[in-house]
């Protein structure tokens, strides 16, 4: 306790022992000791207190490196007088070394997650926005009036309040189910269309009660090229099942054209003076469209080879069936009458066409 004077009027133990005082300092001006407290001007302070009745408080450092916190407040007599001030030192040491080492650390995770180039995002118990590292917002191109101490689901306009995503979020909260590697395919007004991996992780030891960080990766290229293998593989697997079905069909279809041309080529080679010049002609004919028929599985197995470099093009034609199913009962015949087998055909009296697509 001071005087008006600023001299020393009394002190406790604990107060002699701080600021190193002995009973004979009572009396002495407060500017004449030696105090162990690192306080610029002090005497300049405690006049201030004594002309403002105003209380004064600030955080000090002992010669030692201790904290207290120091209050200098002016000292009323039972009379209502002003007879002084009265200086209040709280040891506030492990407080402010807890609160020291605390923002440390925030400082230190705060340093790692701007260092990270995933956008992080730190929420609170009401999914309400903390803080976001410089990554989120060069994402989301987004600032930070924007972003801190809003609603998650209420950025971007909304954009993030999806039905499945709420009910996740609301599982996390409620039953501590962390959100792992959900996809979210969105249209964002700002970036556009996008797909993004979110991940959650609870914050423990913190001063703000629950947070939560997440995380939120964009992995729009990663889909496309997953995307673009995937349609490659089912090209390359369709283009070997089409491989597979011509050799096999090839096989088989190749007999039925040359059957006919070694046959009708025997027929006209035979001369037979029987037959008629219209029976010739057929005879021609029929080697034609059975060239004809060839030359188109040929370029089908061309076609085959085509279709690795996209080459191919679908050509929509008019078929007309009774002609075509005459065609066929034609070959049929030249084939089996030899075999004395009778071929019988309905064909309806009206002609129907149909729409064909044919590979070019």
């Amino acid at each position: 306790m001071l005087d008006g004077g600023l001299r020393i009027r009394r002190f406790t133990p604990l107060a002699g022992t701080l600021l190193n005082l002995i009973p004979t300092d009572v009396g002495r001006p407060i500017g004449d000791i030696n105090l162990q407290l690192s306080v610029s001007d002090l005497p300049k302070l405690i006049v201030q207190v004594i002309g403002t009745l105003n209380t004064y408080s600030q955080e000090v450092q002992d010669r030692n490196g201790c904290w207290y916190e120091m209050s200098i407040r002016p000292y009323r007599t039972l009379d209502n007088k002003i007879e002084g001030a009265a200086i209040v030192l709280v040891d506030i040491d492990e407080s402010k070394r807890v609160a020291e080492k605390l923002k440390a650390s925030r400082d230190y995770a705060q340093s790692i997650v701007e260092t990270v180039r995933v956008p992080l995002l730190v929420m609170d118990d009401e999914l309400r926005t903390v803080t976001a590292n410089q990554a989120f917002y060069d994402l989301f191109q987004t600032t930070v009036p924007e972003t801190e101490g809003q609603l998650f689901l209420a950025l971007d306009n909304s954009q993030w309040d999806i039905l499945a995503l709420r009910l996740l979020l609301e599982n996390l909260l409620s039953n501590n189910v962390q959100l792992l590697d959900h996809e979210v395919a969105q249209q964002f007004e700002k970036i556009g269309n996008r797909t993004i991996l979110l991940n959650t992780r609870e914050i423990l030891g913190t001063d703000r009660g629950r947070l939560i960080l997440l995380a939120l990766e964009d992995i729009t290229e990663q889909k496309q090229i997953v995307e673009s293998q995937r349609r490659a593989l089912q090209k390359e697997y369709e283009l070997g099942e089409l491989k597979s079905r011509l050799i096999a069909m090839a096989s088989h279809e190749f007999r039925t054209p040359l059957s006919t041309i070694m046959l009708s080529t025997q027929l006209l080679i035979g001369n037979d003076p029987r037959q008629s010049a219209d029976k010739r002609l057929t005879h021609q004919q029929r080697i034609e469209r059975a060239i004809i028929q060839i030359t188109n599985l040929l370029d089908g197995i061309l076609n085959v080879g085509r279709a690795a470099t996209e080459q191919i093009q679908i050509q929509r034609v008019t078929l007309e069936l009774d002609s075509f199913c005459r065609q066929i009962i034609d070959e049929m015949q030249s084939i089996t009458t030899p075999q004395r087998i009778v071929l019988v055909s309905n064909q309806p009296g009206q002609s129907v066409s149909l729409d064909a697509n044919i590979l070019k």
